[in-house]
């Protein structure tokens, strides 16, 4: 390794000016020293959770009829399934969630998904989550999965009638998981 790239500061803020995911993930694969830290940065913030849902075997993972590249899982996960997506999502610092499947649906999976994760992954969905925006009512029922110690913010964004059990829920998940949540907002709303 180049005695430039050994010095972690800066080899932190190159990482953090790389833009291009596929540039992230050559820069991972091409040594050991670098694949720690560039994952870090590859993972750390996620538009959806398609990325990690991709990171399941091939052959459970599908598109979704009738949109541009939402995806959905076809089969319940077995504990070996859940080996690449729990590496990576360790990894993820930031969520957003949005609604429905939009023009840009490259990060979307269905809401069978988000049942599958409820039931079946083992422990938290995104152990060391930090910020969570979401931007769908009909999955907010969902929400209470991204609740972990680590969540230093929640922010729903404006979603039309969401449901006061809904928000009793997060609020009592909050209660209990996230003792070092600094940032909580809910729209304006008759709730």
């Amino acid at each position: 390794m180049y005695p430039l790239a050994a010095i972690d500061e800066i080899f932190q803020v190159v990482l953090a000016n790389v833009k291009a995911r596929v540039a992230l993930r050559s820069l991972a694969l091409s040594c050991r020293a670098f694949y720690d830290p560039a994952m870090d940065v590859l993972w750390c913030d996620l538009e959806g959770l398609q990325p990690l849902v991709r990171c399941l075997p091939s052959h459970m993972v599908r598109k979704v009829k009738g949109t541009t590249a939402a995806v959905k899982i076809t089969r319940r996960p077995l504990q070996a399934d859940w080996s690449r997506f729990l590496h990576h999502s360790r990894r993820v610092r930031s969520l957003q969630v949005h609604s429905g499947y939009g023009d840009d649906s490259r990060y979307d999976i269905d809401y069978a998904a988000f049942e599958i994760l409820r039931q079946y992954h083992p422990g938290l969905v995104l152990p060391n989550l930090q910020h969570l925006v979401w931007s769908d009512n009909e999955l907010a029922p969902f929400a209470t999965l991204f609740v972990t110690p680590s969540l230093l913010s929640l922010v729903f964004k404006p979603v039309e009638n969401l449901e006061i059990e809904d928000v009793r829920a997060i609020l009592a998940e909050v209660r209990g998981q996230a003792s070092e949540l600094q940032l909580l907002k809910f729209p304006e709303a008759d709730l």
